[in-house]
């Protein structure tokens, strides 16, 4: 996590620090049944949060957000009001993470297919306006919504569950990593 006192320090500063006292404070986190529990101040070790491999000090930042499930209700009444509550009341958080050299270059795949797929997709659709072809406008929706939906799946590593004024409820994590860190009992860690 980002240092709370000092919200303009680096996060390449933290990830230089010594495997002793990332190691040191790991103990912190823990696990309630399949999500981790991260207070905040915490720091995750160096260890791939995916298949708990050696990270060799790599660590990707994640900005998370939350907001109470109740508030997409409003979507009921207006989405303009929906999106302007959410981002009134979200709470958020800030992780880094660590990623094997698998898990690295996996999502790096990823996200140039989705971004090659997406861009083809785009282009049909000025191509089929320009041509006024609608079978290359109707490939082209039909390229673009998988390409969407495999973005959204398959490049965060992890995600919020629940954001409290103490922690932080982080999902997307490894059955293996999580079955390294200790249990939660629910008292602040």
């Amino acid at each position: 996590m980002i240092d709370p006192t000092n919200p303009y320090a680096s996060p390449q500063a933290e990830e230089r620090q010594p495997a002793s006292a990332v190691e040191s404070d790991d103990r912190r986190l823990a696990v309630d049944s399949k999500h981790l529990i991260v207070p905040f101040g915490a720091q995750f070790p160096d260890r791939c949060v995916k298949c708990n491999e050696p990270a060799l000090g790599y660590k990707l930042r994640r900005d998370l957000a939350w907001h109470s499930p109740m508030i997409y209700l409003l979507l009921l009444l207006n989405i303009l009001i929906y999106l302007v509550v959410a981002m009134a009341v979200r709470r958020k958080a800030t992780v880094l993470v660590g990623l094997c050299p698998e898990h690295r270059s996996r999502r790096r795949w990823w996200q140039v297919v989705c971004t090659v797929l997406g861009v083809s997709a785009v282009a049909g659709l000025v191509a089929a306006a320009v041509l006024e072809s609608g079978l290359l406008a109707i490939a082209s929706v039909v390229l673009f919504v998988p390409t969407i939906v495999a973005a959204i799946i398959t490049t965060p590593v992890v995600s919020a569950g629940c954001i409290t004024d103490r922690h932080a409820e982080v999902r997307g994590c490894g059955r293996e990593f999580l079955q390294a860190l200790p249990g939660w009992d629910g008292a602040l860690l």
